[in-house]
């Protein structure tokens, strides 16, 4: 999704990407509520799960996991100080 300033606005943009990834489960730290994932292509990168995922106890290293994958950036243009 792309959004760009109304006319006569200051110039800016916002841009999301949403992707979907399978990814196995590496390590965790139920704890700390942090999950280690192995992606398609090799990486293991560690995320912090949100208090609101009720199922997180369940998670066990090995499974696999489907998550979506969403990334934003906005770019806005102000006067200068």
């Amino acid at each position: 999704t792309v959004e760009v300033a109304p006319r006569g606005a200051k110039p800016g943009i916002i841009t999301t990407e949403t992707v979907k990834v399978t990814a196995n489960v590496t390590g965790l730290d139920y704890a700390r509520r942090l999950v280690s994932l192995k992606g398609p292509e090799g990486n293991t990168v560690t995320y912090k799960v949100d208090p609101s995922v009720k199922d997180f106890e369940n998670v066990k290293v090995g499974d696999e996991l489907v998550l979506r994958v969403t990334e934003a950036l906005a770019i806005l243009v102000e006067p200068g100080k």
